[in-house]
C-alpha cells in the first residue's frame, strides 16, 4: 500500500546512499559548514526525518498522528509521538 511505500522509499533510499558513501559526504560537509559542533545537530535532523516518514505513512492510513487512542492513555516512553508537532508531508486521510 502506499503507507509502506511512504516507509520502505525513503529509507531504502537512505540505506542505498550510505552504501555508496553517502554518509561520509554529508559528515564532511557538516564539518565543513558548521565545524565539530555541527556535528550535534546530525541525530536530531535524523530524528525529524524518521518521524516524518512515520506520520506521513500514519496520515496515509487515515491515522492522525496527533492523537492519542483512549486504548493507550496509560503508555509511557516511548509512545509520546502524539505529544509532539506532526511532520507529516500528507494530510490525514479521513476515511
Amino acid at each position: 500500500s502506499m503507507a509502506w511505500a511512504a516507509v520502505l522509499v525513503p529509507n531504502a533510499a537512505m540505506m542505498y546512499g550510505h552504501h555508496r558513501g553517502g554518509t561520509l559526504v554529508i559528515v564532511n560537509a557538516v564539518l565543513r559548514t558548521a565545524g565539530v559542533y555541527g556535528l550535534f545537530t546530525v541525530p536530531f535532523i535524523g530524528l525529524a526525518m524518521e518521524k516524518s516518514f512515520y506520520d506521513t505513512a500514519l496520515s496515509m492510513q487515515g491515522i492522525d498522528p496527533c492523537e492519542l487512542a483512549p486504548d493507550r492513555k496509560h503508555e509511557g516512553f516511548p509512545s509520546g509521538g502524539h505529544l509532539l508537532p506532526s511532520l507529516s508531508l500528507y494530510p490525514v486521510k479521513r476515511v
